[in-house]
């Protein structure tokens, strides 16, 4: 048969798990200004990814460039077709212009 431990041991262990009174447990200085740095970074971060999440889904601006630099090729094109002396060789530099 095992003895069990005695009293004063395990006074001892619980001595050792228990913050005894007058004890300071409040986070330091330096504890309290790394958390504030740690939250203030995961603050940024997160305001970042949405600012840059809405400032990349604006597809109204993505098409409206797509139109125009459509709209000036277009154009540099109808211009460079204009020198072919039949409508047939000006529609085949109009669409070869327009594919490039």
């Amino acid at each position: 048969m095992k003895k069990s431990k005695g009293k004063k041991e395990q006074k001892n262990l619980l001595d050792r798990t228990v913050i005894k009174a007058g004890h300071d447990t409040s986070a330091t200085s330096v504890g309290q200004f790394m958390a504030q740095i740690v939250f203030v970074a995961i603050f940024g971060f997160i305001i970042f990814s949405i600012y840059n999440a809405i400032d990349n889904a604006d597809p109204i601006d993505k098409v409206k460039g797509a139109l125009d630099s459509r709209n000036y090729k277009k154009e540099r094109c109808a211009e460079k077709s204009e020198s072919a002396s039949n409508s047939f060789a000006a529609k085949k530099i109009y669409k070869a212009c327009m594919s490039n």
